[in-house]
């Protein structure tokens, strides 16, 4: 007579028989995700990669706010949108744009974020779109580097070390 009764088998059993289930199911979700892993790195890059250039930011000269400016580039096949930065030498970071309205220099906040099309290239820069970083919790002097978060609706994050540069005459 077996254990537990015609055809059945021994808790031990069926606890050997699960781990080994279990440790198959993981060797095979491994591989998939390697050979995932290995097909988006042979292809160059992933499908929703965001490419920055150009970024920098400029001494503060003593007053508590900064600014960074720099490049977005999309070249996936799929719209994607800035929708916060994190740094941690800021309070605060906030999307904004300088505009002119009435013959006065206006800054908008965009809590939105920065469409980014596909395809598309978005330029962060004096006098247009840009990076506020509020509250400093240091001074961005010239040589420095700030460590950024760039996270992205669908692209995910991306992190950054955006040099502190001497502002151009």
């Amino acid at each position: 007579m077996e254990p537990n009764g015609p055809g059945q088998r021994s808790p031990r059993a069926l606890s050997r028989e699960m781990r080994g289930r279990a440790s198959w199911a993981w060797m095979a979700a491994w591989v998939v995700a390697t050979q995932i892993a290995t097909g988006l790195a042979s292809a160059g890059e992933s499908p929703f990669a965001i490419r920055v250039t150009d970024a920098r930011s400029h001494p503060n000269l003593g007053v508590p706010v900064g600014v960074v400016y720099l490049t977005l580039e999309n070249p996936s096949d799929r719209d994607d949108r800035l929708v916060r930065v994190e740094a941690p030498i800021a309070m605060m970071t906030e999307l904004h744009e300088t505009t002119e309205q009435d013959g006065m220099m206006r800054m908008k906040h965009h809590p939105e974020g920065f469409a980014l099309k596909s395809g598309a290239r978005v330029v962060l820069a004096p006098g247009g779109k840009h990076v506020m970083l509020m509250q400093l919790q240091q001074q961005l002097e010239e040589g420095n580097e700030i460590r950024l978060t760039l996270v992205f609706e669908h692209a995910g994050r991306l992190e950054l070390q955006v040099p502190v540069v001497s502002r151009s005459p």
